[in-house]
């Protein structure tokens, strides 16, 4: 259908990715924003729970999976970033897989963050005990939303919102932990995965 992400083939992605993890890389904080920005430095990231059974540690590059409720759609999405709220920054992106509800896959690519939107930071503890993306005092829950572009062949680049949400087991309030995703007239929210953020200057 017409208003869905438009298809794109592996191989023809590849390059892309492979220098969009680069600028990620690069534009992370910790890195380039590190603690020389003004105010505080937030990372994002769709994050690994490891090991298996037994979880321990949380790392980079794990995979959250969406669902919109009208079409029974799913997402994949990948990736990692950063924002400093008191600037209105924001840098990122990752990869994504788009599935109808039989199965197979309609589109694929990659997705930059464009914008910043808004940065709640809220209460709570790590439930693990070791951190592989950061110092475990600077994970924390919150909500930031971000403006995204996505890129698929065979179209123009499309346009959405996506939320990202992190919540410990002592967090107040509902248990929001994912991403919601807004993108054409689809509405993806959170069917598996896990987020983390990290606080830091």
């Amino acid at each position: 259908m017409a208003s869905r992400l438009n298809k794109r083939s592996v191989g023809s992605i590849l390059g892309s990715v492979l220098a969009l993890t680069f600028v990620v890389a690069v534009l992370a904080p910790g890195s380039a924003q590190g603690g020389l920005a003004l105010g505080k430095n937030v990372r994002w990231d769709f994050v690994q729970v490891l090991p298996a059974g037994a979880p321990t540690t949380g790392i980079p590059g794990g995979t959250d999976t969406g669902r919109d409720a009208a079409t029974g759609d799913t997402i994949d999405l990948t990736g990692s970033g950063g924002a400093i709220p008191a600037l209105g920054e924001a840098t990122g992106g990752g990869t994504f897989v788009h599935r109808l509800s039989t199965g197979s896959i309609f589109a694929q690519g990659f997705y930059v963050v464009t914008g910043f939107v808004s940065w709640e930071r809220r209460t709570g503890t790590f439930p693990l005990p070791n951190d592989g993306v950061g110092d475990i005092s600077q994970a924390s829950a919150g909500l930031l939303t971000l403006n995204v572009r996505f890129f698929s062949s065979g179209g123009s680049p499309v346009d959405g919102v996506l939320t990202i949400h992190c919540h410990f087991p002592t967090t107040p309030g509902p248990n929001d932990e994912g991403f919601d995703l807004t993108v054409l007239s689809l509405h993806f929210v959170q069917a598996g995965g896990v987020t983390l953020f990290h606080v830091f200057r």
